[in-house]
């Protein structure tokens, strides 16, 4: 993004000052309109749990999810992204009526918590899948010939959740407004997803026309793991966009396009970046102009960097909000395990692992979203001057963002006001310009009168 500092120098009181209301160039790539009710999303784990793969992904059960939606609500995030609608769970038996109970928790959870659902719809039951064998749950896509049955699960799904006063889940006050058609999907070949994503599409929009469906996440968009080198999975969007099946009247067949992005397993690239401007490029050559989502990006503190994952998780979402992304979401609120693990496990979660029934311990990374979230929810607003020194902007007076960059020297953009400082872990301090020594913790700057004026 094009962005600078026009620094307007004026005196006032013998003191130099930034006007930094007027001082703003943003490119319109970084000043997207906030969503309405902010850009900041978490990744919950109440329905990946899967007691017949033997996984302990989220939460296990009803206190479970209870307490998870409780930390929710403690953060005060407005939008979560949860694996509710999974059809080997929902429709185990070929047939057989179909079972909403674990669904309609998360989504009864997540509106006691004021929190919009982005729902996921990933999962095959074992009678449906191309291959039927032992596996209860395969993550891929149904054997063609139960195209129909398919169709009849997320018609009836989302009529379910879109609070229109025909067989809505009891109690429903606000309806499921999004819905992603898989994860990771560069597993599935192009062709084969544009059949199931168009029959997707079709069904939703039947049952709710406001309804808004998201492309399922790519996993490395534009740009190789360093984990995986073969393959041509960067291209498989353009690939997509260009299937005979998809064309004609719906094209795209969705409204939104995702990826998700873990930027620690891209050394040497800024966050996001790479992956955005493969999408939005894909997107505009096909002639389309949708939104982007990020719908899982984290960072693994492992058992000792959880201080760097407080900080990485507030960076990342700031420069993410800057290019334009509009909405971030952020993987996720469990620390977790998968059957066979040893060591450590998974610990992007913003809280640690717990047993079944406990209150897990919350993590810095938790105090820090909560308050990035508190912040955007007034100055949603998010501009880069340059790396390391962003202002959020909104309601009330400018907040600036600022951790060191070992490129240059911040400092040459602290003029000598007096300002509060604010650190991750909520501690507080005024400082005067020239006196602030940035680190790579970010802070949260406000503009405050000089302490020795009465």
């Amino acid at each position: 993004m094009n962005t600078r500092l026009r620094r307007v120098v004026r005196v006032s009181g013998g003191t130099l000052r930034v006007a930094a209301a007027a001082a703003m160039t943003v490119s319109a790539a970084g000043c997207a309109s906030p969503a309405p009710r902010g850009w900041i999303g978490l990744n919950t784990q109440a329905g990946w749990w899967e007691p017949a793969l033997g996984e302990r992904v989220g939460a296990a059960g009803p206190a479970d999810r209870r307490i998870d939606f409780d930390l929710v609500r403690e953060l005060g995030v407005p939008m979560v992204r949860d694996l509710a609608m999974n059809w080997g769970r929902i429709q185990p038996q070929a047939g057989a009526a179909f079972d909403f109970s674990v669904s309609d928790e998360i989504v009864a959870q997540a509106q006691s918590a004021d929190a919009d659902l982005l729902i996921l719809c990933w999962g095959v039951p074992r009678w449906a899948a191309p291959a039927p064998g032992d596996q209860p749950v395969d993550p891929g896509v149904p054997a063609r010939e139960h195209a129909g049955a398919f169709a009849a699960f997320v018609k009836a799904f989302v009529e379910r959740y879109d609070r229109d006063g025909v067989a809505d889940m009891p109690g429903l006050r606000r309806p499921v407004a999004a819905y992603e058609f898989m994860n990771d999907v560069e597993s599935v070949p192009p062709a084969e997803y544009a059949f199931w994503l168009k029959l997707f599409r079709a069904a939703v929009k039947q049952a709710d026309a406001r309804a808004r469906v998201v492309c399922g996440s790519l996993r490395s968009p534009g740009v190789r793991l360093v984990q995986r080198p073969d393959g041509d999975y960067p291209t498989w969007m353009e690939r997509l966009l260009a299937e005979p099946g998809l064309q004609g009247a719906g094209f795209p067949h969705f409204d939104v396009a995702a990826f998700v992005c873990y930027p620690a397993e891209y050394p040497g690239r800024a966050p996001f970046e790479d992956g955005l401007a493969y999408v939005s490029q894909t997107l505009a050559a096909a002639g389309l102009r949708l939104p982007v989502w990020v719908t899982a990006f984290g960072f693994d503190s492992g058992s000792k960097n959880e201080p760097q994952q407080a900080d990485n998780l507030f960076k990342w979402a700031i420069h993410g909000r800057a290019l334009g992304i509009d909405r971030l979401y952020v993987d996720g609120l469990r620390d977790y395990r998968l059957a066979g693990d040893t060591g450590v496990g998974r610990n992007t979660g913003l809280v640690r692992e717990a047993s079944p029934g406990a209150v897990p311990a919350r993590k810095p990374a938790f105090q820090a979203l909560a308050m990035l979230i508190r912040e955007i929810a007034e100055r949603p607003q998010v501009a880069r001057y340059r790396d390391g020194l962003y202002a959020l902007t909104g309601a009330g007076e400018i907040r600036y963002v600022l951790w060191k960059v070992e490129s240059y020297d911040a400092r040459e953009f602290l003029i000598p006001d007096w300002w509060e400082v604010t650190r991750l872990s909520g501690s507080r301090a005024v400082r005067q310009g020239s006196a602030i020594r940035p680190g790579s913790s970010p802070v949260l700057l406000k503009r405050v009168r000089s302490p020795f004026i009465r």
